[in-house]
């Protein structure tokens, strides 16, 4: 438990910069956009470089992409029963299905090690692209259904910093070749930033507004709590087991990711409601997460 403290330290240390007026959700944005483009690409390249690749590592993310579709499954399934304007039934659609599986890898990383956190890493692939192409069309179909294009969503995913660092990474790995010392040099420092940024930005980004709100609690119910029983189908379907098990359910079970909100201004959809059930993910998931990855570390792992 003791190593999962710098995380919850980084986090409320987020908080406190937004509480005292330090920061802004502004600010939050932009570290969203340093991360993402920046210190994420660093950290898969080094961390998916150093490891051996396996058909197991493979599957990861094909799974990534199949537990977020269900996701929008269960989704379409809840606003069949729940009516509300097409601005926020685009924005539950998002809250639902996107995970925000980068908010699972200090966790990983602390109970778990590096390894593991290469795997998670790979399954963040099939949510990128599940993001940049089922999730862009969602946010644009319910506000500008003239403007999507799948070709050029795909065109985004495959141009993206961290796509083609996951690619020059697999390769690395498979041809066993040696980093240059100058190049790791380079990326180590801005790989070991990554983990306290993702934190510190989610705790600047925290909102409190309509956490109570009923369909904001579903929207992050359907996304967790749905996201760990498909996670828990997907391993048995795919036969995994012990530590690869526990991160597919980890990140399966992952909060709401921050592409949501991002995707709910583009779509100019319900931002306040994409705001609320993220913050509320979040704060569940700093209590489930940690509660999945200590105990499952035990029973799967133990078991194995």
């Amino acid at each position: 438990m003791i190593e999962l403290l710098p995380i919850f330290a980084w986090f409320a240390t987020g908080v406190a910069l937004r509480a005292s007026g330090m920061a802004a959700p502004e600010q939050a944005g932009f570290m969203f956009r340093l991360i993402f483009f920046v210190t994420l690409p660093a950290l898969a390249f080094t961390t998916i470089s150093e490891q051996p690749l396996t058909a197991g590592n493979m599957v990861l993310p094909v799974a990534g992409f199949i537990v977020n579709l269900v996701c929008v499954g269960f989704a379409l399934v809840y606003l069949r029963f729940v009516r509300m304007e097409p601005v926020r039934a685009g924005t539950v659609i998002l809250g639902a299905s996107i995970a925000n599986t980068a908010f699972v890898f200090p966790f990983i990383l602390a109970v778990l090690g590096p390894a593991a956190l290469a795997q998670v890493i790979l399954y963040d692939i099939g949510n990128a692209v599940f993001v940049a192409t089922i999730a862009y069309g969602a946010a644009t179909r319910f506000s500008r259904p003239r403007d999507f294009s799948t070709l050029r969503a795909i065109g985004k995913t495959i141009g993206s910093p961290l796509f083609l660092a996951i690619c020059a990474a697999l390769v690395v790995s498979a041809a066993a070749l040696d980093v240059p010392a100058l190049l790791r040099a380079l990326l180590d420092p801005l790989a070991a930033a990554t983990m306290p940024l993702i934190l510190i930005a989610l705790g600047v980004s925290m909102s409190f507004a309509r956490m109570r709100d009923g369909v904001v609690i579903s929207t992050v119910a359907i996304r967790m709590l749905g996201g760990f029983v498909i996670g828990i189908i997907a391993i048995a379907v795919l036969g995994l087991q012990n530590e690869l098990a526990l991160v597919v359910i980890t990140a399966a079970a992952a909060p709401i990711g921050f592409n949501s909100v991002t995707l709910a201004s583009i779509g100019k959809l319900d931002v306040e409601h994409a705001t609320a059930a993220l913050s509320l993910s979040i704060v569940a998931g700093l209590l489930t997460t940690t509660a999945l990855l200590l105990l499952g570390s035990r029973w799967l792992i133990g078991a194995g």
